[in-house]
């Protein structure tokens, strides 16, 4: 039969041997240009599959020739020595000698704050390293909510939200009041959208902070619906209720906490980004969070209070030691054309930063970079979205105003300052394709610098990836097998667009003629 035929032609294209060519192909492609890019940005982290197996998973992100910032997975690996920080720089280093890269072509590796990956970095003394900012941002968070009083107003909390959790009478009962409440789930702080809704609660997880925000913004929007169910002996005996009420107390912490909270779950989201630079946002997004949570609030509860102190403490701590104003994250900011002012900085400090990039530009022997267009995409990559609110307005103060005093810079570097900032939400990759032949070693610096990511969640959201492929239907893959699929699935567009001339353009014509030849088998 014809379309017997045709099923049997179609399907020995797909076979494993072919298939496995043309991974093998788009792999060595991808190292290829890759290794050709002239500077690269890696992130690193660690996971353990559902078949306890150890994976060590490295992305790899740059800015294309015609200004778009990309990236790929490199590998992601079995780990079966012990993760000590010296195996892991084995690895680190393993890696970037298989995909072609040179050191001096690597602007920054960032991680978490692992003592390993610590130890790993400082053993490769030639690799810049950047600490993921999601993950300190974390550490001073959980600092800050270990105080006393908040730990156990969290008890609590968990202990109330898993009560619903678990009775579905409860949690049916919950459903009902918010109804019989005039449909507002939530309480009057809640929009009027929001209102209408039926809402659960929510419960946190130890490894998440923003899960701790959630489960307490529901719990303080559902307080009169939960107090409804737990005061009626319908569905909650008084003996068990009386162990589940929050105190007054506790309501007046938990919301206290809210709006300490809320600006940091959004600065994490807008620096986890990766479809435009992050890094050059980190000191204008610290800035503005010790400016807000440093103002003292009217009658708020003692613990909030020092939960605002410690927050700001371990993140002055962290990010502001000695060198802060050389660090990659300052740097960065200065070939941001929306923060080149570094109005968040002092001036000894800016012009700290500033001397940093001159003596970098001093010190540089590259041509101008040319400003042409990769035939893979001729579209700038779109502005990131954000919507216009206090926080935006603080930032795009951060744009504004007349340049600082910049004598004494070189050229290149004062003409750049002397212009107008772009406004907050302006395409920066577009100011340099426009400007990479006015300025072509300031353009140099802004593509090394503006590819690294400000955290390691390229390389967390892999993870999220290599679950699916290996679950617990999937638990006899080989870590080989596993390592070529996450590859493939994350980086499918990039192969298409690498590879594409060559072996696929190939392939289609091998299929094309045996499609053909198909057709025409009686």
């Amino acid at each position: 039969m014809p379309g017997a035929t045709i099923h049997n032609k179609v399907m020995s294209h797909h076979n494993s041997a072919d298939k496995g060519d043309q991974i093998y192909q788009w792999h060595h492609v991808s190292k290829e240009q890759t290794g050709k890019r002239e500077f690269v940005a890696y992130t690193t982290d660690m996971w353990t599959s559902v078949q306890n197996i150890a994976f060590m998973c490295m992305t790899v992100h740059w800015v294309t020739p015609d200004w778009r910032l990309e990236s790929a997975i490199m590998q992601t690996r079995e780990v079966c020595e012990k993760h000590t920080g010296e195996n892991i720089s084995i690895r680190l280093a393993d890696a970037a000698t298989e995909w072609g890269i040179p050191e001096d072509k690597i602007a920054a590796t960032v991680h978490d704050n692992g003592s390993n990956i610590n130890l790993a970095m400082n053993l490769l003394d030639a690799w810049p390293d950047q600490r993921c900012f999601a993950h300190t941002l974390q550490l001073a968070i959980n600092s800050g909510l270990s105080v006393r009083a908040i730990e156990k107003m969290l008890g609590a909390a968990r202990r109330l939200t898993a009560h619903f959790k678990r009775s579905t009478v409860s949690t049916e009962a919950l459903r009902a009041k918010q109804v019989a409440l005039g449909g507002v789930g939530a309480s009057a702080e809640g929009g009027v959208e929001e209102q209408c809704k039926i809402l659960e609660v929510t419960t946190d997880c130890s490894t998440r902070w923003n899960s701790t925000l959630d489960m307490l913004d529901r719990l303080v929007k559902l307080r009169w619906a939960i107090g409804a169910v737990l005061s009626d002996p319908t569905f909650t005996a008084r003996s068990h209720a009386s162990t589940l009420e929050l105190t007054d107390g506790n309501w007046s912490l938990a919301q206290a906490l809210i709006p300490i909270l809320t600006p940091l779950k959004r600065i994490t989201t807008l620096s986890s980004g990766q479809n435009y630079p992050s890094l050059s946002s980190v000191f204008p997004h610290l800035f503005i969070i010790i400016r807000n949570i440093e103002v003292e609030v009217a009658e708020e509860p003692a613990a909030a209070k020092e939960c605002r102190q410690i927050i700001v403490r371990e993140l002055k701590r962290r990010y502001y030691a000695d060198g802060y104003a050389t660090s990659n994250a300052a740097k960065a900011a200065v070939l941001d054309p929306r923060y080149k002012l570094m109005k968040f900085f002092e001036e000894g400090q800016r012009k700290e930063s500033y001397e940093a990039i001159r003596s970098e530009i001093n010190g540089m022997l590259l041509q101008p970079a040319p400003a042409t267009s990769d035939s893979s995409s001729t579209n700038p990559p779109p502005a990131k979205k954000c919507k216009l609110d206090t926080f935006d307005d603080e930032l795009a103060d951060l744009c504004s105003s007349a340049a600082a005093d910049n004598n004494g810079i070189i050229h290149e570097l004062d003409v750049y300052l002397s212009e107008t900032p772009l406004t907050l939400n302006s395409d920066i990759l577009q100011y340099w394709r426009d400007n990479c032949a006015r300025l072509p070693k300031m353009a140099s610096l802004a593509r090394k610098y503006l590819c690294i990511p400000a955290t390691s969640v390229p390389s967390e959201s892999a993870f999220s990836t290599a679950g699916f492929v290996i679950n617990r239907k999937r638990a006899s893959l080989s870590p080989e097998t596993a390592d070529m699929l996450i590859f493939l699935n994350r980086n499918w567009d990039s192969c298409f667009d690498s590879a594409g001339s060559s072996a696929a353009a190939a392939s289609a014509s091998s299929t094309s003629s045996a499609s053909d030849s198909a057709i025409a088998a009686p």
